[in-house]
């Protein structure tokens, strides 16, 4: 309509999923099997505006109805009730957007959302396969997002810095505890927030010479009755990525580091898994437009690194460890 774009639409879809365990397991008892039926409706009506005023400028707005039920069956315990537990949720999502241009290599923006979020099963179940008689939690969690942000384009360089806040209402957070099904378990916060700054930078600097790199510091906050302000868990202050790679329409070859801060594995924050740092490298050759052979030499330091942890019985903290020194050959074919 002139300078005004509408679009809107519907979204629906159902989800049922078995979930069993049965003497066909080994070394498994008769009361430890279970047979359950995991059933979801998720229905949603959505509609966006966007309006020019002139070229540079675009304004627009977005508003999102959602009505998401959960049930359950148990099929070994007929007795066990699942009516009424507070397991439907209507949401209203919701945000606005703008955007400026004021040269064609610039481009300016801020955003406002609000989002909501429903518990997954396993957060309700409180990492159980089965309903044990009360849900752990029910709770939605809303996300009040604010983003600025600058992005800059030309022939030879992308650069872009984006900062953000976001502010929780009962944000599902990592306890630090994993179910019975080997999943994390997540509860509700009293209040949190997560704030940074994110930057990317791609320049081909000289030649075929590139360097490429992604930074982000951000303050990841959880206020809790029990421990008080306390760092998310699995959340690290700082990332970065970056290369430096040599590329033509043939070869490719280049050199990667990668880092990422220390972060804690408890709400208590006494538990730490080290920082993570790696140099890699890899070089790749195409012998003709359909026929590309390569390598990658990952962790070429052979640095002992941990992608993830938990806190074991005695309080200990138990480190899964990533791999060491390793090469990986490929061969590509196109179709």
């Amino acid at each position: 309509l002139n300078k005004v774009n509408v679009s809107y639409g519907v979204n629906t879809y159902h989800y049922m999923r078995d979930h069993f365990m049965d003497d066909m397991c080994k070394n498994v008892s008769a009361e430890e099997n279970y047979y359950n039926t995991g059933k979801k409706t998720d229905v949603s009506v959505y509609g966006i505006v966007t309006y020019k005023p002139i070229k540079q400028l675009s304004i627009s707005g977005n508003v999102q109805y959602r009505h998401v039920n959960f049930r359950y069956v148990d099929h070994l315990n007929s007795e066990m009730s699942f009516d009424d537990l507070g397991t439907v949720w209507d949401f209203c999502n919701f945000g606005a957007n703008v955007e400026y241009t004021p040269i064609n290599s610039v481009k300016i923006y801020g955003s406002f959302n609000q989002v909501h979020r429903e518990p997954t099963r396993s957060d309700m179940f409180g990492g159980n396969e089965s309903f044990t008689g009360e849900l752990a939690t029910v709770k939605p969690e809303t996300a009040n997002d604010i983003e600025l942000g600058v992005e800059y384009q030309t022939k030879k360089l992308y650069a872009s810095v984006n900062t953000y806040y976001m502010l929780f209402n009962d944000e599902l957070i990592l306890n630090g505890e994993y179910g019975e099904n080997g999943l994390p378990c997540h509860e509700n916060a009293d209040k949190s927030y997560r704030r940074g700054i994110e930057a990317e930078v791609d320049w081909n600097f000289i030649g075929d010479w590139n360097v490429r790199g992604a930074f982000s510091y951000s303050d990841n906050t959880v206020i809790t009755n029990t421990f008080g302000k306390k760092n998310h868990i699995l959340t690290p202050d700082i990332t970065l990525d970056a290369d430096i790679y040599y590329e033509t329409d043939k070869v490719n070859v280049g050199g990667n580091l990668n880092y990422r801060s220390e972060m804690f594995v408890n709400l208590e924050n006494t538990n730490t898994i080290p920082y993570l740092f790696t140099v890699n490298a890899y070089a790749s050759y195409k012998f003709t437009e359909k026929v590309e052979c390569g390598l990658r030499w990952n962790n070429i330091t052979n640095r002992v690194n941990y992608s993830n942890g938990a806190v074991g019985p005695n309080g200990e903290t138990l480190y899964f460890r990533n791999a060491p020194s390793n090469i990986n050959i490929h061969f590509k074919y196109f179709f």
